[in-house]
């Protein structure tokens, strides 16, 4: 039928608008449309999953739907417990449709899925891994997310409703809403302002239409104009927000119409050209909460436009709007992409480097040439207790800057004994002597600053790709020189705290409760009097402990002695369950991972005090009694 086609390219354009997986089914749970987002993760999901079968599952869940009202969330009974946004579609009488929308996880329906697998039998599978990659949603972002669907369902219900009560031809609003969608569903849509204004001149039957471009701070300025041969005296126009009938627009950020006369203040930008509009309708077009610009029009005689028109460019705003982010993000990602492959080219071409001068150099370089300013430098502080002096190469610098910069800096992060340890590789905006802003990101060896990545830069111009960017070289530079000054292990300790600092990055709580069970388990063990190998050994097992073990194998297995003390603490947690004295068995696991097993379940009880059971009176098994009750008598002090 006709409608099917313009069904699946209003689909298609919300599903990589939103980046989601989307279909429609009827009341009976048969597919009116294919599934789009077919290349996402659901997908990739759904495939990798023996026997499913996505009709038969939506068939059985539309049961369910039949009462609802407005767009919702649905989980009851999915698969893995995926959750889906579900917005009705009411066409006629005994006729209803459904769009489906997703998916996301929360964090307790992940866990509740990955529990549903049997990791020691079947492995860390292919769609457990798809589930882990699948994201979470803000409240924020779902609930636009809702607005936005709400809005799909109703441009598809209109066509659905046309297509069953008027199978001759379509009726002029039909004809208009299937040319929006057409033109929403062209590759490359959304950066073609000249169509919009033209669709807007002919949907709402306008004299003039034109579109203002933001260019700069809160000024507009017109790109485009159609219509009457008199609209060519506003290209180049220029406008602030708040000035104006449309600078209001830009300033609300809403749709307004206005019917005045020529002498009415507000319409002086067109009047003053030659236009003596009578009416005049502006709508902003904004992405991702940015506002690009201002889409116009207006009429040389008092004429409202139709109600439903001025509504159809609202929607065709919004489709607009979705597209320009959609494109946004898509740039975003391909610069991410390019900015990814560089960085492991340079990863990888460092790695065969034995000079260091020749590392720092790539490193120089390439932050010179991928965030710009007007230089860029590396310094290396000299080692403590050891004869070296500071090192110091860069680019675009003068001699007296050079030598400048070096003795200054090499000064304010000189290496002591008493300063205190730090593990922040975040970029600091500063003033250099010679009166120029500049970036520094601190390289870091443990927890000592042992040098300095510094960009001849305003922090206020370093965009946050570019920012990631340098923490990154910075990273990757960090691991190949400590490598080459000290080959016997702090290499590996540097994978390991990388580690650490991904979670950090990402999952700051995760991190914050990591830190504190390693400060916690390290702390004991110097009070039961542990060498120091063993307690720094524990102490890297905690802050490492939001990773499961299996997949430390995978990635750093040379930290073997660390991993063997995280997966022992692990299995102990496992087994931990309250026993009777006499039902007690040697313990089988080392005292190092007894030691951090104790300390990440004093970790879970204080989160959840009523979800675990105490581990004394009776003592678990599998830890030794007379730790036990050290740890009981060193959590009282």
């Amino acid at each position: 039928m006709a409608y099917n086609r313009q069904l699946q390219q209003l689909q298609d354009t919300y599903a990589t608008a939103y980046r989601m997986a989307i279909a429609i089914v009827d009341h009976t749970g048969r597919m009116t449309t294919e599934p789009s987002g077919s290349d996402g993760l659901l997908a990739r999901v759904l495939s990798s999953t023996d026997g499913f079968d996505l009709r038969a599952e939506l068939k059985r869940h539309t049961s369910y739907l039949q009462g609802i009202q407005a767009v919702t969330i649905y989980d009851y009974n999915t698969i893995y417990g995926l959750k889906f946004l579900v917005a009705p579609l009411r066409v006629r009488e005994g006729y209803s449709c459904f769009v489906w929308a997703g998916a996301w996880m929360d964090e307790q329906s992940r866990k509740a899925a990955a529990d549903a697998f049997d990791i020691r039998k079947r492995g860390d599978s292919e769609t457990l891994r798809h589930l882990r990659e699948l994201p979470d949603i803000g409240e924020l972002h779902r609930m636009d997310l809702m607005t936005k669907l709400g809005q799909m369902a109703e441009i598809a219900a209109v066509l659905l409703r046309n297509d069953t009560e008027n199978r001759g031809a379509p009726a002029p609003a039909l004809r208009r809403l299937r040319e929006v969608v057409d033109w929403s569903a062209t590759p490359g849509f959304a950066d073609r302002e000249a169509d919009a204004a033209g669709l807007l001149l002919r949907i709402l039957e306008l004299d003039v239409a034109g579109f203002a471009r933001k260019v700069e701070n809160e000024r507009f300025q017109v790109a485009f104009a159609a219509g009457d041969d008199r609209s060519e005296a506003l290209l180049g126009a220029a406008f602030h927000t708040g000035e104006g009938c449309l600078g209001h627009v830009a300033l609300i950020r809403r749709r307004m119409v206005w019917s005045s006369s020529s002498e009415d203040p507000r319409f002086s930008f067109f009047s003053q050209r030659g236009l003596d509009l009578r009416t005049v309708v502006g709508y902003p077009l904004t992405a991702g909460g940015e506002m690009i610009g201002i889409l116009f029009g207006g009429t040389f005689s008092f004429r409202e436009p139709p109600a439903e028109s001025v509504e159809l460019i609202e929607l065709m705003m919004s489709l607009w709007g979705s597209g320009r982010q959609a494109a946004a993000l898509q740039e975003k990602h391909q610069q991410h992409r390019l900015l990814l492959r560089t960085l492991n080219e340079i990863a990888y071409s460092i790695g065969f480097m034995h000079d260091a001068n020749q590392v720092l150099s790539v490193l120089v370089d390439a932050a010179h040439s991928l965030v710009g300013g007007s230089f860029a430098c590396i310094l290396l502080l000299p080692e403590p207790d050891r004869r070296t002096e500071a090192r110091l190469v860069s680019r675009e610098m003068g001699p007296e800057q050079i030598h400048q910069y070096a003795r200054e800096a090499a000064e304010r992060y000189r290496p002591r004994k008493d300063a205190p340890q730090t593990n922040a590789r975040q970029p600091i905006g500063r003033l250099a002597e010679w009166g120029e802003s500049i970036v520094e990101l601190p390289l870091v060896h443990g927890r000592q600053i042992v040098g300095v990545l510094a960009l001849g830069i305003a922090e206020e111009r370093l965009k946050e790709a570019e920012r990631l960017l340098v923490m990154a070289l910075a990273m990757i530079g960090e691991m190949r020189l400590f490598e080459l000054r000290n080959a016997d292990g702090l290499a590996r300790r540097s994978h390991l705290e990388l580690l650490g600092q991904a979670v950090a990055k990402w999952n700051p709580a995760a991190y914050r409760e990591a830190a504190k069970t390693a400060k916690l388990a390290a702390d004991f063990a110097h009070k039961l009097g542990f060498e120091p190998a063993s307690i720094e050994r524990i102490g890297q097992a905690g802050l490492v402990s939001a990773y499961e073990s299996s997949y430390l194998w995978e990635t750093v297995p040379w930290n073997a002695d660390v991993i063997r003390v995280l997966q022992e603490s692990e299995e102990i947690l496992k087994r931990l369950v309250p026993v009777q004295a006499d039902e007690r068995a040697p313990p089988d696991y080392s005292r190092e991972a007894q030691v951090l097993a104790l300390a990440r379940w004093q970790s879970r009880r204080e989160q959840s005090p009523h979800a675990l059971p105490a581990y004394s009176s009776p003592a678990p098994a599998l830890i030794e009694e007379t730790l036990v009750e050290a740890f009981e008598g060193y959590m009282r002090e």
